[in-house]
């Protein structure tokens, strides 16, 4: 059985005009794909082909215009009760955009603990938050530091952190290392990775970039224009892709080395 199961989403946008008819944009167009638990599904494509309005949907930001997915036995949706919610968590694309530079690390962190009640009193918040920073290659000093002290890869490391707080099973990686320079994408990836095998993780992991992905997804979706146009093993993808969209997309990917 699927862990994560994605059930012919589609979404469309309306575009109102001053003038004539409105007129309507779909961004996802018949979706379906699954996720086995502990396992990541890589969803490739270029700017504009979905990637993250399929996110949103996903984590239940926003709402399918057809289609449902579903994540363990629970129905996700932008209506769901605040207990589902703790389950899926999210790593967005940008360390500056995502973290509030008025807030102390520790506070970041912290934040899912206080929202789903995780810990009793401030000793054990502090106890918690220590422990989520050392688990993602920190220092438990950090927590008194605020994000314009940190390195972008860093400040990737506290996101990482921040959405681990919560204990999910489930975490949507939006991008996580497309704002990182090269040299410090491999290291977000091995912690990724790291942290799957040791907390039987399962991941949505979005890019546009296939070399990010090789040796760190199982299952890849290539998605073109709000479609999915080939799906396959993360090894045979590779070495025989079936659509000319993912020859290119191949064909345009650099080298990245991940151990």
């Amino acid at each position: 059985m699927s862990f994560v199961q994605i059930q012919a989403v589609s979404k469309t946008f309306s575009k109102r005009r001053l003038i004539g008819k409105d007129s309507y944009v779909e961004a996802l167009k018949n979706v379906s794909f699954s996720i086995q638990e502990g396992q990541t599904y890589a969803l490739v494509g270029e700017s504009g082909s979905g990637k993250s309005t399929l996110a949103k949907i996903v984590v239940g930001v926003d709402d399918a215009s057809s289609g449902q997915v579903i994540i363990g036995n629970n129905s996700i949706s932008s209506h769901m009760p605040l207990q589902y919610r703790r389950n899926i968590q999210m790593v967005f694309q940008s360390p500056y955009a995502s973290l509030n530079p008025r807030w102390r690390v520790g506070d970041l962190v912290a934040e899912p603990l206080k929202a789903f009640k995780l810990v009793n009193g401030k000793q054990q918040r502090r106890d918690r938050v220590a422990e989520l920073l050392e688990q993602v290659g920190l220092q438990a000093d950090d927590a008194i530091k605020y994000p314009h002290q940190f390195s972008g890869g860093q400040r990737q490391r506290i996101s990482i952190a921040r959405a681990l707080s919560s204990s999910p099973r489930f975490i949507v990686c939006d991008e996580p290392t497309s704002a990182l320079d090269v040299s410090v994408q491999a290291q977000v990836l091995n912690l990724l990775k790291q942290l799957q095998n040791d907390l039987n993780l399962t991941y949505l992991f979005i890019t546009h970039d296939l070399a990010v992905v090789k040796t760190m997804a199982h299952q890849i979706g290539v998605l073109r224009q709000g479609e999915l146009v080939e799906e396959q093993p993360a090894q045979a993808l590779f070495a025989n892709p079936q659509h000319s969209y993912t020859q290119n997309l191949l064909k345009a990917a650099p080298v990245l080395k991940v151990k």
